[in-house]
């Protein structure tokens, strides 16, 4: 008698059984890659994580060069690719984060099996933004600036915070004040004003001090680009005085 497992059908049984079984013991472990996440986010990645089913390995190495943006990394031969998919739609629906999909290997990072690399970059959201915010703060210029040599406006006023984010409130002559809002970053050796559509102005930065007695005046100065827009040519200060021991 013919073998039920030399006929097409047997063969199809045998191997989704093979299918099964292999589903039944796939338990897919995430490394988490926290590096740029405080302890707040570990904990909620990784509750989220293990709520799913998910087995989490948290670790806080360096992440390759090559990954710009929060990323998943894992193999095409992966025995349960909907368990990536699943990730990637936990992670955007439950942490509000979006990631690239990487195959195979980021420089040295590759996984097999039932492994995956969850890589993310907190509330920086990429490495271009990580590096703005440590510009940003490596810079210090998060202060509030009075304007000069203003062409027209007879007020104007610069506040730059530590989160990226500045107000600028300016004034006519015999005018109500009006503020403007958005982002500044630091360029290579400038500093720059955006809004949500334009660049608003760039200046060169400068810094000074000045000693009278026991008193140290420093300056911060942000004098306007002449190839970039400005703000009526105006110029921005910064004052403090020091009393020297």
């Amino acid at each position: 008698m013919e073998s039920l497992w030399n006929k097409p059908v047997g063969l199809l049984l045998m191997l989704l059984g093979f299918s099964l079984l292999g589903g039944c013991a796939s338990t897919s472990t995430v490394h988490v890659f926290a590096k740029y996440l405080n302890d707040e986010e570990v904990t909620q990645v990784k509750q989220a994580l293990e709520q799913s089913d998910y087995k989490v390995v948290i670790n806080h190495y360096e992440f390759p060069t090559s990954v710009e943006r929060s990323a998943v990394i894992y193999s095409p031969m992966h025995s349960n690719p909907k368990r990536v998919e699943t990730l990637m739609a936990l992670v955007d629906k439950r942490l509000g984060r979006k990631t690239d999909l990487i195959y195979l290997k980021s420089e040295n990072h590759s996984y097999t099996k039932d492994n995956i690399g969850l890589y993310l970059f907190g509330d920086n959201q990429s490495r271009q933004s990580l590096l703005q915010r440590e510009g940003i703060i490596a810079a210090g210029l998060d202060y509030t600036y009075s304007a000069q040599g203003c062409q027209t406006l007879a007020f104007g006023e610069l506040t730059l915070e530590l989160d990226g984010h500045f107000t600028l409130i300016t004034a006519a002559e015999n005018a109500p004040e009006q503020s403007q809002t958005g982002q500044w970053m630091v360029e290579k050796d400038y500093l720059v004003l955006k809004t949500q559509h334009r660049v608003l102005a760039g200046f060169i930065v400068s810094r000074s001090e000045q000693q009278a007695g026991t008193t140290i005046r420093q300056f911060i100065r942000l004098k306007p680009r002449g190839d970039m827009p400005h703000i009526d040519h105006c110029g921005f200060d910064y004052v403090v005085n020091l009393i020297k021991g």
